[in-house]
């Protein structure tokens, strides 16, 4: 069993309402983006690394994305590794940039200059498209943020968030796993959710998204938006046996600001309940009134509270 694990849900066969699928269309006009020459002589590192007492997340340059989210209160089943929320050569929060056709102009290959400081490391790519800055600031717990600046040489431009290698396995026990891995994104102000299970069919989710998580049986990667962010798709998908998930947004103006909440970290109601933004029903396994957040709910925070009882005197 994994130590020191969240409460275990009670889970059930979603049931809401299946959102329509959409085909993600094929551009023709795409184009892969050559590396400028003071790009090609940028070092990759793949080991930049910031901590706190939580955790440990290492980056590389190599599109500025996080390789590693390592959780130092938890091990897996062998009693001597620790829980890394990331499988082995996975990615995330890389960004891609297209024009409003679709073609490429940055994508997660492109080497980034960067610089680290003691709580965020910062990293800088000039193009012929523009400059793009990506800033990642450690906070308590299990809280990143993660400051983005684009300054295009478009009018207008989109984007790709994203969470397209899902989340690591913890546990020797994975019988379930079809109903315990999920992708959960909140659009127009309303919760869907995909198991493992319903995301052998690519699902299309278009509206006004507020936040997208994926998670396991007991941890979760997720991320909110701010309010200036426009962020109008989501595409959840099967990631080698895990749940994948794309956030599409756009800028319509050349120069673009925002500012991302992350959570990577073990499904605690507390914590993710401070995160606001109706964040904390990531908590809860599944909808509805028995399993969702109707007659469950505080039967589910009262056990919640007991097992971290439990582990301030048996930390298993």
């Amino acid at each position: 069993a994994v130590e020191r694990a969240a409460t275990e849900q009670l889970v059930e066969p979603i049931t809401e309402t299946p959102v329509a699928q959409e085909t993600i269309p094929e551009v023709e006009t795409t184009y892969e983006v050559e590396l400028e020459e003071d790009q090609q002589n940028i070092a990759i590192n793949e080991d930049i690394v910031l901590s706190n007492d939580k955790f440990q997340i290492s980056f590389t340059n190599r599109g500025a994305q996080i390789n590693g989210i390592i959780l130092n209160d938890y091990v897996l089943p062998d009693k001597i590794a620790q829980v890394d929320l990331l499988r082995e050569n996975a990615e995330l929060f890389g960004m891609e940039l297209t024009n409003i056709n679709g073609a490429t102009l940055m994508s997660n290959n492109m080497p980034f200059e960067w610089e680290i400081f003691e709580n965020h490391v910062t990293f800088i790519s000039n193009s012929s498209f523009g400059r793009v800055e990506k800033k990642f600031t450690i906070k308590e717990d299990y809280q990143l943020e993660l400051d983005v600046t684009i300054e295009s040489s478009l009018e207008r431009f989109e984007y790709v968030l994203q969470m397209e290698d899902g989340i690591a396995d913890t546990e020797n026990y994975l019988k379930r796993k079809n109903q315990n891995y999920q992708t959960i994104v909140q659009v127009d102000n309303k919760i869907n959710r995909a198991n493992l299970g319903k995301l052998k069919k690519e699902q299309t989710l278009t509206g006004s998204i507020d936040w997208a998580a994926i998670r396991s049986k007991f941890f979760l990667i997720g991320v909110i938006k701010d309010e200036l962010s426009d962020w109008n798709k989501t595409y959840a998908y099967n990631a080698e046996e895990s749940p994948g998930l794309s956030i599409y947004g756009s800028s319509s103006r050349p120069r673009m600001q925002a500012k991302y909440s992350i959570y990577a970290g073990p499904v605690i109601l507390d914590n993710l309940e401070a995160l606001g933004s109706g964040f904390g029903v990531t908590f809860y396994a599944g909808n509805g009134i028995f399993f969702g957040q109707g007659l469950i709910k505080p039967v589910s925070r009262f056990f919640d509270w007991i097992f971290i009882q439990f582990h301030k005197v048996i930390p298993n």
